[in-house]
């Protein structure tokens, strides 16, 4: 059986100014076009369908002929709700749907939804989660406290009877990290905010394939079977070195990855240099990418990003950056290390030198150290 993996499609989405829409509706034709040549089996898609919990009319029929493409296919469909879905909107006719080989989890209530599929090899046992916060699981479960959301995943999970014999796939949209290790974030999500929002991956050691949405940078958390499949478009220009992929899993007797690049119909890239050198690449080389320009001129030049969009008619942002600009950066960072804590400033330097942050008990250790120094 061959699965391909989904997720963060942020239909309806835009790049500053700049409408996605015909971007997002190419990169999905593309997609249909590659599950066909692929002969893929199942699609699974892990959430953030939608980038508003309002979606425009424009996305939600984007969506809507997308889906009814797929299943054009003759494909499985599965999809769970991620933080920007509304879970009414996401599952509308969603029982109906289910009758055609779609199946859409857009709101947990109380019971994790299990699919099971069937090959030559046995069954194959898909566990769909919607995007949950611990308040979500505490409406459902009377038994459950915790206001963690790995707390609440757990409760969860801890319902299911998971046969390690079989072979079992779970779809979640949520902030996973495996053990200090995060994920790598860009400018396109949010990151969260202290530690309630995890979900450590020690949780998820019976399944064979976690399916995971909610980061755009595609990677792996802690094996290569646990897994974001990241945006299939870039949403920021944090991402411009990034390769947007699909995995598509080969489930017979063990699990094989393979990742399909995605080629979108503009790039996202950083331009930088003199602006006379920009210009004249430009001429050379007519581009419509989504372009942040770089200029390292030292004199001012007049009115440079209208300029600079004669050639590069996706020009959304600029910056110089030159001798005095450097200065100014030099001096707000000095500023900003001046202004800081010293348990700060010392768990920064800690996180450089080890790519962790501290514990618990490092930092009340550090912390009684300090106090008795200044003492």
């Amino acid at each position: 059986m061959k699965i391909a993996h989904l997720g963060d499609l942020h239909i309806g989405r835009r790049f500053g100014e700049y409408d996605l829409i015909d971007d997002q509706r190419y990169i999905l034709n593309e997609i249909l076009k590659m599950l066909e040549t692929e002969s893929i089996d199942v699609v699974m898609i892990s959430g953030d369908v939608y980038d508003k919990v309002s979606p425009s009319a424009q996305a939600f029929s984007l969506w809507s002929k997308f889906l009814n493409k797929l299943n054009n296919l003759d494909l499985k469909i599965l999809v769970t709700s991620g933080n920007h879905d509304s879970s009414d909107r996401l599952g509308i006719a969603s029982e109906i749907l289910s009758q055609q080989n779609i199946h859409i989890e857009s709101e947990y209530k109380g019971e994790l939804r299990k699919i099971v599929l069937n090959d030559e090899h046995g069954p194959l046992n898909f566990y769909l989660l919607p995007f949950i916060k611990p308040s979500t699981v505490r409406n459902q479960h009377q038994d459950f406290t915790d206001r963690s959301t790995h707390g609440a995943v757990k409760r969860i999970l801890q319902d299911i009877d998971l046969d390690l014999n079989e072979r079992n796939i779970l779809m979640a949209h949520q902030f996973v990290i495996g053990g200090s290790q995060e994920p790598i974030f860009s400018e396109s999500e949010v990151k969260a905010v202290g530690g309630s929002d995890f979900v450590d991956v020690s949780l998820f050691d019976g399944f064979d394939y976690v399916a995971l949405g909610h980061i755009h940078r595609p990677q792996q958390i802690s094996r290569e079977s646990i897994r974001y499949s990241g945006s299939p478009l870039k949403y920021s220009f944090s991402e411009t070195s990034d390769k947007k992929s699909i995995p598509i899993l080969n489930f017979d007797d063990e699990l094989n990855i393979d990742y399909i690049p995605l080629i979108p119909k503009r790039d996202v890239r950083e331009i930088k240099g003199p602006f006379e050198a920009l210009m004249n690449a430009g001429k050379a080389s007519p581009s419509e990418d989504l372009i942040h320009a770089v200029i390292t001129d030292e004199e001012a030049i007049f009115n440079p990003i209208n300029t600079l969009r004669t050639v590069y008619p996706n020009t959304l942002s600029l910056e110089i950056n030159n001798s005095r600009t450097e200065n100014q950066s030099n001096l707000k960072r000095a500023k900003n290390i001046l202004n800081k804590d010293k348990m700060d400033l010392i768990s920064d330097f800690f996180k450089q030198q080890n790519n962790r942050d501290l514990s618990k008990e490092e930092l009340e250790y550090l912390e009684d150290v300090i106090e008795r120094i200044e003492k």
